[in-house]
């Protein structure tokens, strides 16, 4: 699970000045034992973010330095698969898709789904994500799982 926060623009500010400080040039990122997060400067658009280890990492930023969190996660498991689409709870959306890859090695087909969410503050994340692997929150746009039948029918055909 790669989870990333964005901070404000003053928060951006103050922690690249605290970057340079600490570092003595202009360093593009440095890990922070503090908020337990490898920061990120982005020079293009002059914004701070960190890849967090762990969503408990979160309590150790302040909350007023947060513009929005992302999480991106992948399962293998297929009992764990949800539907995929767009999942919406409060300020956050969620974006599941299930795709397939072809193992060479094993001559298999191994399906996948990729999670991504969005949200304005931590605990909207972290709750939408909660909310969805326990099953407990529907789908606004359902996709099902029709492209993934395509994909696997058309991959059969391709072998024969």
């Amino acid at each position: 699970m790669r989870i990333r926060v964005y901070f404000t623009e003053e928060a951006s500010k103050r922690i690249y000045q605290s970057i340079i400080q600490k570092g003595g040039n202009k360093p593009n990122y440095y890990y922070n034992k503090e908020i337990k997060a490898l920061v990120i400067y982005d020079q293009r658009n002059e914004r701070c973010y960190a890849e967090v280890d762990t969503i408990f990492s979160f309590s150790l930023i302040p909350s007023d330095w947060i513009e929005r969190a992302t999480l991106i996660d992948r399962l293998f498991a297929q009992d764990e698969f949800r539907s995929s689409g767009i999942y919406r709870w409060r300020k956050g959306v969620l974006e599941i898709r299930t795709s397939c890859i072809e193992e060479r090695l094993k001559s298999e087909i191994c399906l996948y789904q990729t999670i991504q969410a969005s949200a304005s503050d931590i605990s909207t994340l972290e709750s939408l994500y909660s909310l969805v692997r326990q099953g407990k929150l529907l789908p606004k746009e359902n996709w099902g799982r029709k492209g993934i039948k395509d994909k696997i029918k058309q991959f059969f055909r391709k072998l024969f």
